[in-house]
């Protein structure tokens, strides 16, 4: 039971970096107005608060492992998996462009959309139907 309510705790944390990144690249984007002035300061806070997203997703991916036995899965713990192995691919696939393919980072916000309605799904295949259920 503190295995499901600890993995809970650190996907909805994963959602709210979610949302945050998001918001630091629209603005970056110019698609939102978060903070006045320059747009280095959210660049950064993007990109710092992407690491701690990643060491957390991993964190996240190491405990469902532990957690869950090889074996047949309901259809919720099978979407669950199938949205967080799509989560870690596209964050992969994410940093690849903007660390090694400048001339495909126009594409980057897509990317980083696709990864928050992937995170939401995590979100809601496992910690709010564990906290709807407690």
């Amino acid at each position: 039971m503190a295995l499901e309510l600890w993995k809970s705790v650190v996907t909805t944390a994963i959602l709210f970096l979610a949302l945050i990144q998001t918001g630091l690249m629209l603005q970056v984007y110019g698609k939102l107005r978060l903070f006045p002035g320059s747009n280095k300061r959210p660049r950064l806070a993007h990109r710092l608060l992407g690491d701690l997203l990643i060491l957390l997703a991993l964190m996240a991916a190491a405990l469902c492992l532990k957690f869950e036995p090889l074996g047949f899965y309901s259809a919720r713990v099978a979407l669950h998996i199938i949205f967080a192995a799509l989560l870690l691919v596209g964050l992969g696939a994410k940093l690849f462009i903007v660390r090694y393919r400048r001339p495909l980072l126009r594409r980057a916000l897509g990317i980083g959309l696709l990864l928050l309605f992937l995170a939401i799904g995590t979100f809601a295949t496992s910690a709010l139907w564990y906290l709807v259920s407690w």
